[in-house]
């Protein structure tokens, strides 16, 4: 009975000891950020371009650092298809991994989303219900990232394949109020890999895992 107790008790130790040698490698909790290159640090990570109030006024879209790095935000701007460009706030910063929200109306988007914008721009892209497209280019107006829906342009550079349709299960949810966002990785919660294109997003048809999902203000998805 005394040597059938030692070894069970032998080999805890043994991968005691193990595990004191690697635990100080090992990463627990979420992994950081991947690192970017300078043209992918930011993404827009959502956009609200048809919304419940009138005239769209509590239309949004929400960008996100996805590096390792704090991004300055001086002289970046959105535009729209038609080439309307909004600049973002001067002096203004993004930490790693934070999201902030860009708002048409503050006073609408409070209203719709239950929370105050991080930053309410003093003109704004004219997003069409119909379809369009939503530009971040970087103070050399290079372009950084590019959302097309609906029926916007999808032969511009920057963008592969079709639109990001929101997504509709048959008529069971609706276009108006409907917010356009990207997938997460179920293993981190960041946003997955930009790859320019409508599998980006979670509306898409073909990922029933990650995919076919709608979102709508004052849903909190991050969450689950």
């Amino acid at each position: 009975m005394f040597r059938r107790l030692i070894w069970p008790w032998g080999a805890t130790l043994v991968v005691l000891v193990i595990l004191s040698q690697w635990l100080p490698y090992l990463h627990v909790g979420q992994p950081p950020l991947a690192a970017a290159t300078l043209a992918n640090r930011v993404l827009i990570d959502a956009v609200l371009y048809d919304g419940y109030d009138y005239g769209d006024a509590d239309e949004a879209i929400a960008l996100r650092n996805v590096s390792a790095e704090i991004v300055a935000n001086s002289g970046y701007t959105l535009e729209d298809g038609e080439s309307r460009s909004t600049a973002l706030p001067p002096d203004s910063w993004l930490q790693p991994g934070q999201l902030f929200w860009l708002a048409k109306d503050g006073t609408a988007f409070y209203r719709q989303f239950g929370f105050t914008a991080d930053f309410v721009l003093n003109s704004w892209p004219k997003l069409a219900n119909s379809g369009d497209e939503v530009v971040l280019r970087d103070k050399q107006a290079v372009e950084i990232d590019r959302l097309v829906y609906g029926n916007g342009d999808t032969q511009e550079d920057g963008w592969v394949g079709p639109a990001v349709q929101p997504y509709g299960a048959g008529g069971l949810f609706g276009r108006e109020g409907q917010i356009l966002y990207r997938k997460r990785d179920q293993a981190t919660g960041h946003p997955v890999q930009d790859t320019n294109n409508a599998e980006d997003w979670a509306q898409s048809l073909k990922d029933p895992l990650n995919g076919r999902r709608p979102r709508y203000p004052a849903w909190d998805l991050d969450e689950f």
